[in-house]
């Protein structure tokens, strides 16, 4: 028999051809099948069907998907092992984990469908050009943009998981590990503000964590889906984005944030950090009541220690009350553990 003649062969460079063009949408497979590897070292491809159609073995409920692929504008994909299983939802964007034909990991944020089109294309570029001019260790990293089949993606490097995560398991951090984790976010706050913009939505979702192989715990600010870049005449961006119960006093008195917001933002998550509770929250009333009554700063400085006295700076109702800046914020946090001994001792 001709070697071209086996059947084996043929089904092979079918399936090298299929993947050349195109995968198509996932496909429900029985559970007792072996999950294709569709790395570039594999060699046992899955057939696939012609149609777009989903297909499912109505014979046994128990299905796997295959990996689902997706390209850039340059034809280079990416795989999802579930649409159903995301990482993480927001209010405008799912995450997923995703690899390339490598078997490189990432995080996939796909813009949901559910705003006009002119909308989900100018905060899709907004968040684009912003990710791709910002570079800092303390700043996720981006390294793709694309639309693919009317969906808008982002494809970022991948995290061990987000601080709302870490905290739900160590509960509250020791005062140094809370300075460290502040100096960091305020390191890469500052290089956001040095490019005149406010981030607008700092919480405890987008702040992701690397635990960098035993090392120390590093931090990264992540979801830049509405912040603003302000013009060189702009001290304020005048619009309610976010949510609400992060919001800065004075987005709920005077309708507008600035770079001391974001500070204001940082304060309730270094609380947080620092108690295992959040400073302000349902349980104490309406929102814009409770956020704009000065308990949150209250409550920090209801602690006493130089460091819950320095996040309670951070929470003033004032914005003009706070530090002036990161510099200013930061300095004030390590001097917080020079005095942290002293204070410990004299208790």
């Amino acid at each position: 028999m001709d070697s071209w003649e086996d059947p084996e062969r043929v089904g092979l460079f079918a399936g090298l051809l299929r993947l050349i063009w195109k995968q198509p949408t996932p496909v429900a497979i029985p559970s007792d099948w072996n999950t294709p590897d569709l790395s570039v070292s594999s060699f046992e491809l899955l057939p696939t069907p012609d149609s777009d159609s989903t297909i499912t073995d109505v014979t046994d409920e128990t299905t796997e998907v295959v990996p689902l692929r997706i390209e850039n504008s340059k034809g280079i994909p990416y795989f999802l092992a579930d649409w159903n299983q995301h990482l993480a939802e927001g209010n405008y964007g799912l995450v997923y984990s995703c690899h390339d034909s490598f078997g490189q990991e990432f995080i996939l944020k796909a813009l949901k469908n559910k705003r006009t089109p002119e909308e989900i294309v100018a905060d899709w570029q907004n968040e684009r050009e912003l990710l791709f001019a910002l570079s800092h260790p303390n700043i996720v990293r981006i390294f793709d943009a694309f639309v693919f089949e009317n969906y808008h993606y982002f494809v970022m490097e991948k995290a061990d998981g987000d601080l709302r995560g870490y905290l739900s398991f160590h509960k509250k951090l020791d005062p140094p590990q809370v300075v460290d984790i502040g100096l960091q976010l305020l390191s890469g706050l500052a290089h956001i503000h040095s490019q005149n913009i406010i981030h607008r939505d700092l919480h405890k979702d987008n702040i992701l964590y690397f635990e960098n192989s035993g090392k120390k715990l590093v931090v990264k600010i992540a979801d830049f889906g509405i912040s603003k870049q302000l013009s060189s005449e702009e001290d304020f961006a005048k619009s309610i984005v976010g949510r609400d119960w992060d919001y800065s006093p004075e987005l709920v008195t005077k309708k507008v944030a600035s770079k001391k917001s974001d500070l204001y933002q940082l304060g309730l998550i270094l609380y947080y950090c620092l108690t295992g509770e959040a400073a302000i929250s349902s349980f104490d009333g309406e929102c814009e009541q409770v956020t704009t009554s000065g308990l949150a700063r209250e409550r920090a400085n209801q602690i006493g220690t130089p460091l819950a006295l320095v996040i309670g700076k951070l929470l003033h109702l004032e914005p003009e009350k706070r530090y002036d800046d990161c510099f200013k914020a930061g300095a004030a946090l390590r001097d917080s553990l020079s005095t942290l001994d002293w204070f410990t001792q004299n208790q």
